[in-house]
Order: structure tokens, then sequence, then C-alpha cells
């Protein structure tokens, strides 16, 4: 849920937008080529990447391809020495657009089966290929080792790596309804080009002989981490992972962190989070209410911590399981407002102890909070933590429980015990971001269900903190001098109309702003979901659609017939339902038929979203045409 507050708020960039105004020093820094190739060569720029093609009607659909990684640091260095070699050797080939953009794809939360390719290049064949792995390698070899490619093998421990895969866009929809990469298998058949966070090879792809010319780690580089026995992964970012292990028989923690992976806000990978947390472990060693240090070791390249196992839920947990929803069940609404109360109390002493050491948590959020089953609160991954007094600069924070108006770890860590202790009792969306001022009528709620003494509670936990200044806002959103009933749906309704109204693009196919940027399959900018259908669907009858569909009419078709997409959320099924119901009964009809043809009734997706039973659906509702 914060997540999608954010993807939101995130898709309003531009400067006519009511949510967004550009901060001091968001402009993007763009990768350059230091000398252009010629008039043969095409240059095509999208959001993410930089393509740079030879002749792209000779580019093989799939093959060897080789990816180059690189530190964030080194990244335009080495762009400007390989370039060269490829474009003089005419090999295509594109690179990450900006400097952001590869920040981001490295970040934490990336995905893992694509951080680390900073360079893509297209071999034209295997011999070429071969090739290239021995130059490359050479060219790279003076740079710092980046992010490893998880989805690719490496190629003598160097910043090379390869995989066989596609070369050209090429997709297929697979059980689940999802669009996904594809490549061909020898009969033709399009599979699954798979870029999963581990190396893995297709059946009918064989390796080439100067594989065998390759090195690998040795194992002593492992032997620290053959001590341990994984059970199971508690967790994975692009940092690294959380594993259940044993260690002479005991159940313990190992967390990982990769080095150039994961990247923070300050650059920070996952690698040194690890290393800091192991440093603040160690002098926290004797609060009981603090997870408990173990060892920290190397191995190869990754840093790995050794704490305690906790049995126990986290916050996020524990709300989901025992939050009184059931207005009427008092028992549990007096048992589980006894149970928060101590919680809360306990960790507001615990936060005091840490920062009496001259310490802060730094990133402190419902997830790194473990209540065990005697109700004891224990603390976990503290890997943003920092010194109290020091000048809070995150690196990781937690949409709704971080505030830009700290300035020390100290205060980050206090704003961040008020946000939970309210977010106990009202587990929305933390909209006192959007508009400071909402907490008065949050107040209100949370007295009216829980009793006006917990509210008195709440104030005394969150003591002055001070409200959060708006990240992406001009300025903050007033507060509806209203309260919501039946008599004001109306006046909200037709609010938000006319802003979707406003910022919608009725020159363009696409009503949504900037959404063919950011999407392949061209139905997502008509689906339900996301796109024109979902904008029709929300307007009704408060805009004139005759002009935009008759000007669209013959791109709208040639997008379905384009399309493999057909569900009722996220495609052909849902745009034909729209239309339909706002009265473009023709280009409806067309569209069914389009979707009769493509439409796999042994598709394994039955959902209602994406699957047979929203299809089905669509096409039950088709008017009967009358004699």
């Amino acid at each position: 849920m914060l997540e999608e507050q954010i993807k939101y708020l995130e898709a309003a960039r531009n400067s006519g937008s009511l949510f967004y105004t550009r901060q001091k020093g968001e402009e993007e820094h763009f990768f350059t080529l230091k000398d252009r190739p010629d008039a043969a060569w095409l240059e095509k720029k999208t959001a993410n990447w930089h393509y740079v093609l030879y002749e792209p009607d000779e580019l093989p659909v799939q093959g060897w391809k080789i990816h180059l990684s690189a530190t964030v640091k080194q990244a335009q260095g080495m762009l400007d020495a390989v370039a060269p070699c490829l474009i003089k050797q005419k090999v295509s080939f594109k690179f990450q657009s900006s400097l952001e953009q590869y920040v981001e794809s490295n970040s934490k939360y990336a995905d893992r089966g694509e951080s680390g390719k900073f360079i893509t290049v297209y071999p034209r064949g295997e011999e070429e290929f071969a090739c290239l792995l021995a130059e490359l390698q050479k060219l790279t070899e003076t740079f710092a080792l980046g992010p490893y490619i998880l989805s690719d093998q490496n190629w003598q421990e160097s910043n090379v790596y390869f995989r066989y895969g596609g070369f050209k866009p090429l997709y297929l929809v697979n059980a689940a309804g999802e669009r996904v990469p594809a490549i061909y298998d020898p009969a033709g058949n399009k599979v699954a080009d798979q870029r999963l966070p581990y190396y893995q090879q297709a059946d009918f792809v064989k390796d080439l002989p100067i594989f065998g010319k390759n090195t690998f780690p040795k194992q002593e580089a492992f032997a620290p981490l053959e001590e341990y026995q994984v059970k199971e992964a508690l967790h994975f970012s692009n940092a690294g992972g959380v594993y259940l292990a044993l260690h002479e028989g005991k159940k313990v923690v190992l967390k990982e962190g990769r080095q150039q992976a994961g990247l923070d806000a300050n650059l920070k990978d996952g690698f040194a989070r690890v290393e800091n947390e192991a440093e603040i472990l160690r002098q926290l060693a004797d609060l009981t209410g603090v997870v408990n240090y173990l060892d920290d070791f190397t191995s190869w390249r990754h840093h790995f911590l050794v704490e305690e196992y906790i049995a126990g839920q986290s916050l996020e947990e524990l709300l989901a399981t025992e939050f009184p929803f059931v207005v009427g069940d008092l028992e549990k609404k007096a048992r589980y407002k006894a149970k928060a109360i101590k919680i809360l109390e306990q960790l507001k002493e615990l936060l005091k102890q840490i920062h009496a050491r001259g310490l802060a948590v730094g990133d402190l959020s419902l997830s790194n909070i473990l209540v065990t089953e005697d109700g004891d609160v224990r603390l976990i991954d503290l890997e943003n933590a920092g010194k109290a007094t020091e000048k809070y600069v995150p690196g990781l924070t937690t949409v709704g429980f971080v505030s830009r108006a700290a300035k020390t770890y100290a205060e980050a860590d206090d704003f961040a015990l008020a946000r939970i202790a309210y977010y106990l009792f009202l587990p929305v969306i933390p909209v006192a971001d959007l508009a400071p001022d909402i907490i008065a009528k949050q107040e209100k709620w949370i007295g009216g269900y829980f009793g006006q003494d917990l509210v008195q509670f709440l104030r005394k936990i969150a003591g002055n903190m001070q409200a959060s200044e708006p990240i992406f806002l001009k300025k903050p959103l007033a507060i509806p001098e209203k309260d919501l009933s039946r008599q004001t749906v109306d006046f909200f309704t037709d609010g938000l109309t006319r802003g979707i109204l406003r910022h919608s693009r009725f020159d363009q196919v696409g009503l949504v702003p900037n959404l063919h940027e950011k999407n392949p399959d061209p139905m997502e900018l008509l689906n339900l979901a996301r796109g024109a259908a979902g904008i029709l669907w929300a307007v009704g009858q408060n805009a004139d659609l005759q002009a935009w569909v008759a000007r669209n009419q013959g791109k709208i078709i040639k997008i379905a017939e384009e399309s493999e997409t057909t569900g009722l959320f996220n495609g052909l099924a849902g745009l034909a339902s729209v239309l339909e119901k706002r009265d473009f009964p023709a280009l409806a009809k067309q569209l069914r038929q389009i979707l009769r043809q493509k439409v796999d009734l042994n598709m394994a997706d039955n959902s209602l979203a994406t699957g047979l039973t929203g299809i089905a659906l669509a096409l039950r509702e088709e008017k009967p045409e009358v004699s």
C-alpha cells in the first residue's frame, strides 16, 4: 500500500502537475559517447537505455549476449574505454541512459535479475562472441569490479558476463497471463527468456568450446560460509539475502551484503551496510532489546553478519493478525489496545537507552521491530544506524516513517516512533505526509474507537514531533472542512473527476501522461488497470469522448490486433467492456471479434483480473442485436 502511494506520486512528475515540483539537484546526468558513430548506425534513446545499433535489420533475434558491469563512479569511464572498440568492429550495443537510472537499477529493491547490467553487447555470431569476451576483459581489467550480475555467467572473475537470450523484442503470454520476454526453441516455438537471479541456460542451448577456458573462484574463498547450514531464505533483496541457518546445531540468522549492489541514496552498498550493522550491534551487545551479535565475516565478495534467531512477529505481521477490525468485538479491542500500549512503552524506553549510548536506529519501521510470544520487543535490522547526534542524511527509508525535518538520527527515531504509535491504532496510508493537519481528524477517530485516554497516550509518545515536510508536493494539502458522508460524496467525486480530466491527454491515444515511455506492451496505453479505459470508466459522461474515439479508432484497433494481452483489467476485454458502457457499441463489437480470435480457452489463468473469468464476463455483457 505504501509502495503504491509512492508509485502514484512519482508518476505525476511533470511540470504542470498539481502534485510535483522539481527538487534542487534532480537533473539527470546522462551517459554519453565520446565519439559519435557515423550515419550507418542507428541511435535510439528510451527512458532506460541508449541503443547504438549497426544495421539493426541484420541483428540476430537471439544468441550469446555479453553484459559489462561497472561501479557507479567508473561507469562513464568504462563506456569511454569500450564504445570505440565496439563501434570500430561494427558491433551493436546499448548502455544505461543515465547515472540516476544505473543507480536505481542497482538499488536495494531493484530487479535482482537485471542489476549490474551497464552495457549490453550483441555479437553477430559465436565466433565474434568468443573474441569479444577476451577483448572486453582486457579493456575493462583496470576497472574495479562492479555488481555481480546474478542472471549471467561471469567470465574469468572480471566485469564481463554472458548469457544466451533475446536480442530483439519478442514476447509471449505465460500461464499467469503475464507478458514476458521470449526466445525461439529449435522447433520455432516461443519459450520464456527467463532473467532469473541465478544463471540458467535453456536445455537446447549448448556450451561453446571457449567456456572450457573460463575460471571460477577458488573454493577457499567460500570457506567461512561452509560452517553454516542454510535451511531457508527469510528475505531477498538486491543487497543480499537473509537466511535461517544452523551453526553447531543452533539456529542463527545469516544476513548477506553484496558488493556494489543494493545501493542506497548515499551510494552505500549492501556489503558496507552489513559491516556497519555488525559494528553497531557490537556496541549494543548488552541491551536485551536489541538482537544479539554472534559473528561477521567476508566470504568471497559478500559480507555476512551472524545474529541470534528470534522467534516472534514483526509489528507489520502483528497488525494484520491482531488488529480489531470487527467493530463489535470489544474484548479483542481491549486486548489489542493493552498489548500495543505495552509495546510502545518498551520501544520508547529501548530507544532512550540506545540514544544514551550515542547511537540511533535511523530507519525504524514496522518490519524491524519484533514482538516475542511473551510480548517482549526486540529490534533487528540496524544496517542504517548511525550516531545519535550525527546529521540525518538517510540512505534507506520506509515511506511514512521518515521526516525530512529531522536534523539528527535521534530525531529521526523519535519521529518514526510517533508515526508507528499512530499507525498501530489507525493502520492507513500515512497521508499526514501530504496533509499534516489530518492528524487532528485521525485522533478524533482513534478516540472514538479506542477511547480518549489513548489519544492522550499517543500525544505523550509523540512529544513535540515536527510535521514532515512534503517530499513531492509543492505545498501541503488542505484538510476538507466537511466530514465524509453521503451528502459529500458527490462533491468529492466531482472534484476528482475534474482533476482527472485536467491531467488527461485527449490529444493522444494513451490518455495517461507519459505512460508510453514506461511499458513495451501498447495495450498498457488502453487497458482498464492503468490506461485509457480506466480514465473513460472514471470520468463517465463528464467528457465528450466522440472526438477522441473518432481520432484514435484506427490506432485502437491496430493495438488490439498486435497485443496478446486479453484480460479484463490488463487487456482487450476490459477496453471493449468500457467502450460498450460509454456508448461506442460498434467499436466495442470490433474489439470483441478480435478478442474471440485471440483468447486461448486452455489458458491456465482463470482469474477475474487477467484470465478467463474476466474475459467471459466481457463477452457475456455484449448487447444482443435487435432485428
